[in-house]
């Protein structure tokens, strides 16, 4: 985020993930990553979408990687 154009996204961001009853504090590095996404409009690609449930107003998640019929977590 070294554009400085985030604002207040990690705390929007938190404050999103608390709606669906989740801590943000172990989600810290997720949130980082998903305001630098927000900020600059690019789509989320995780392995990982749980990880960023409740954020879709800020950013567009796409689960890459994921084997058919799997949600989350996907383990080789």
């Amino acid at each position: 985020m070294s554009s400085g154009k985030s604002g207040d996204s990690p705390g929007t961001a938190a404050a999103l993930v608390r709606r669906f009853g989740r801590d943000p504090r172990p989600r810290r590095t997720d949130l980082q990553i998903a305001a630098t996404a927000a900020v600059q409009r690019f789509p989320l690609l995780t392995r990982n979408p749980k990880d960023f449930v409740g954020l879709d107003r800020l950013l567009t998640v796409v689960g890459v990687g994921l084997r058919p019929g799997r949600r989350g977590r996907n383990r080789a």
